[in-house]
């Protein structure tokens, strides 16, 4: 399992690999100042090459350009048989991916795994103390192989 974690004053960027899958978990603002960070997770992701990657983006308060050339840049360094799950975007972050055509790169979701779902507030994540015996995004307990993933709709 390999994890990485970036913070700056305004934006965060959490991302967990193990057993073929990628969650990436971005917070705050992703802007102009975030592209050098975003651009070595592209990077990163094409040396993963997951069968799936999950972007969480409920967390994003404001999203640009810089979002949307990651996102695309992303997909692209994956391999072609990558799933690519965007879960709960903002209706301004569907929006913003809805004018720049960049909607249909990926299937979108309005909610995360239920593996993902212990307990998790962002204050817990920030201070680094959560429950005894949680892990955050409980990527751990999700199951590898494809069958135990549940089927994600296509652009809902």
């Amino acid at each position: 399992m390999a994890t990485f974690r970036h913070d700056t004053d305004f934006f965060s960027l959490l991302m967990r690999a193990e057993n073929g899958l990628v969650c990436i978990r971005l917070i705050g603002e992703v802007d102009a100042d975030c592209e050098r960070l975003l651009t070595r997770t592209t990077t990163n992701l094409h040396y993963l090459a997951p069968r799936r990657l999950f972007v969480d983006l409920a967390e994003v308060s404001f999203a640009g350009a810089a979002l949307v050339s990651f996102l695309v840049r992303a997909v692209d360094a994956l391999p072609p048989t990558c799933t690519v799950v965007l879960c709960r975007p903002s209706p301004r972050t569907t929006r913003l991916l809805r004018i720049t055509s960049s909607d249909s790169i990926a299937c979108r979701f309005d909610q995360l795994p239920d593996a993902w779902l212990e307990p998790y507030t962002t204050d817990r994540l920030n201070s680094g103390s959560r429950a005894p015996g949680t892990r955050p995004w409980g990527l751990l307990d999700m199951a590898p192989d494809a069958d135990a993933v549940p089927a994600w709709p296509m652009n809902s």
